[in-house]
């Protein structure tokens, strides 16, 4: 009789063991996607910032190289992806900053320092009057 019990003493202690095994193999696994997760959703934003800097640097230089009279509209998205953005013109460097989730920065060249206005989310005007690039 105490040959049995020990039988089922040692089945239980492998079974056990072997959930264990499973837990901890699930937990490493889960670790190991959210980071991945972590890292396409910083890649994404990325893509994103450079996207709507591009758009807002490339109105502002086309406006400048137009010249006198230029007038246009354009659109910024409300947000990335996955974080809020802002939008910086640094006039003594000639360029056009963009800041996104957790302080990350893309700039973007621009060909005039003479910019009024910065661009924001949602629909923007931008025109040129006597070279000055105005935003609004």
């Amino acid at each position: 009789m105490a040959f049995k019990g020990n039988r089922k003493a040692q089945s239980g202690i492998e079974l056990i063991t072997y959930f264990g095994f499973l837990f901890m193999l699930f937990l490493v696994l889960s670790l190991e996607a959210a980071s991945r997760m972590g890292s396409i959703q910083r890649s994404r934003d990325s893509f994103d910032a450079q996207k709507v800097g591009e758009i807002a640097a490339t109105n502002i230089n086309i406006a400048y190289s137009v010249g006198e009279g230029y007038s246009a509209s354009f659109f910024l998205p409300f947000g990335l992806v996955n974080s809020n953005y802002s939008l910086n013109i640094s006039t003594e460097e000639q360029r056009l900053d963009i800041t996104y989730g957790e302080n990350f920065t893309k700039s973007f060249p621009l060909l005039t320092s003479n910019v009024t206005g910065i661009p924001r989310q949602g629909a923007n005007s931008i025109n040129n009057t006597k070279g000055e690039i105005i935003i609004a």
